[in-house]
């Protein structure tokens, strides 16, 4: 019994031990195979990061010249890496703004891109993420600028100058030849007129006609929408308009008052011409043609608004005058008359010319006493200045020692006074010229002179 006894304690404990060796193993197992499992994870590399998507996309056409670049990553970016790894082909200055816990990267070009550019966008390899993982490869787009947008470089439109301003054309210089076509359809005049259109310089300039003209008192607008197009493809970005005001009524002839009344009887010897504004006086005289030809002097009065043509000569009895004043005359602020004004009359009754009709001394009187006086008798009242300045005396050396002029009897009585009695034995002649005029404007019809000698001491 006791062997029996024995013998199953001593199995039990090889049962025991057995047991404790299969334990152990079975814990070195386990410990091996956790340490390479944790090996061959410390080892393993990484996986590569790659780029998501760009914007504007591969082969995109009409991006704008201020576009903003987006580039998504996979994953977080190194920035400077990333940054460094990117190029453009053409080159270009750009900002750099990262996003997304440095996902999303947006490029900004410092200025415009050119128009109608190809430009190549290049990320190489070199670029790593924040963990170190590199690019998976490098990435290569290109894209298309827009077409460069025609636009306006100028704009003449008709100055505000009245009347000769409503037949100027209107012309639009733009910064390329344009899509003529479309211009009928984008350009539009308000208020409405009709009008026509025709092209210069290669079709870089417009000229708009009015037909027939534009109206006095109207502000015009001409605008062009962005459907105009260039012949390139190119539209106008955005609508252009330009105006003009025509408000400034141009001066005229109010009134011309004729040397005779209706009846052609002589009324004046001059003509006066009445504007309706102050005119500019060198254009106006030289806008003047009367015809058949006659000297005339001119005068301004009433703030340049009346102008005086005085004749230098007598009307012809019996003939017709014509009175043109063109349309070149123009403002004194510059605005023309734009039409021509014309008046015609004809002195049938021209009042008599002045004449002398008494002398003293007589003519061709000898032996005269001296004296300190001569008297010239006019048939009607005369201009005196005129008459005046048609006074000569030979010799002059009574005129250099000084004399007076007094006018008696409504004008008509000449007494010229000197400072000292006539010398004896001289011989004096005194002329008076044609320029002498009458009050109502008749010239002496030619040369009056008269001769007398004093008697000898």
């Amino acid at each position: 019994m006791l062997d029996r006894a024995n013998k199953k304690i001593e199995a039990a404990e090889k049962m025991i031990k057995t047991s404790l060796r299969l334990l152990m193993l079975s814990a070195v197992c386990l410990c091996l195979l956790t340490g390479c499992q944790e090996q061959n994870n410390q080892t393993a590399e990484p996986p590569e990061c790659s780029v998501l998507s760009v914007f504007p996309p591969n082969g995109a056409t009409g991006i704008p010249v201020q576009p903003t670049i987006k580039i998504r990553f996979s994953e977080p970016m190194e920035a400077d890496s990333a940054e460094n790894a990117i190029s453009f082909t053409p080159a270009f200055g750009y900002h750099c703004l990262w996003e997304d816990s440095n996902q999303l990267l947006s490029i900004t070009p410092e200025n415009d891109l050119n128009y109608s550019e190809t430009y190549t966008l290049t990320i190489d390899d070199s670029a790593i993420s924040l963990d170190s993982r590199p690019l998976a490869q490098a990435y290569t787009l290109g894209f298309t600028t827009e077409l460069e947008p025609p636009y306006v470089t100028q704009a003449i439109c008709p100055e505000n100058t009245g009347t000769e301003s409503l037949t100027q054309p209107v012309k639009i210089r733009f910064s390329q030849a344009m899509d003529t076509a479309s211009i009928e359809t984008s350009l539009s005049i308000t208020p409405d007129i009709i009008y026509s259109t025709a092209w210069e310089e290669n079709n870089t300039v417009m000229v708009i006609l009015p037909a027939p003209s534009w109206e006095l008192q109207r502000e015009y607008t001409l605008t062009l929408n962005t459907h105009t197009r260039s012949q390139t493809g190119g539209f106008f970005k955005n609508d252009y308009s330009c105006g003009f005001l025509l408000d400034k009524i141009p001066p005229s002839v109010v009134t011309i008052d004729l040397p005779v009344d209706d009846s052609g009887k002589s009324i004046g010897k001059d003509i006066s011409i009445h504007f309706s504004a102050p005119m500019e006086p060198d254009s106006t005289v030289s806008a003047l043609t009367l015809s058949p030809s006659l000297n005339y002097e001119t005068s301004w009065s009433k703030d340049n608004r009346v102008l005086l043509i005085h004749p230098l000569e007598n009307w012809i009895v019996q003939t017709e005058y014509t009175l043109e004043v063109d349309a070149s005359a123009t403002s004194d602020e510059g605005m023309g008359l734009g039409q021509v004004y014309l008046s015609t009359f004809t002195m049938k009754e021209a009042p008599e010319a002045p004449i002398i009709i008494e002398t003293s001394p007589e003519n061709e009187k000898e032996n005269v006493i001296p004296e300190e006086i001569i008297i010239i008798r006019f048939s009607k009242p005369m201009d005196t200045d005129s008459a005046e300045e048609a006074l000569v005396i030979i010799p002059d050396t009574e005129v250099s020692a000084g004399f007076e002029i007094i006018w008696e009897e409504n004008d008509t009585l000449m007494s010229i006074l000197f400072y000292q009695k006539m010398r004896p034995g001289e011989e004096y002649i005194i002329k008076i010229e044609p320029s002498a005029m009458s009050k109502d404007g008749m010239y002496m019809e030619k040369n009056f002179s008269f001769r007398f000698a004093i008697e000898p001491c």
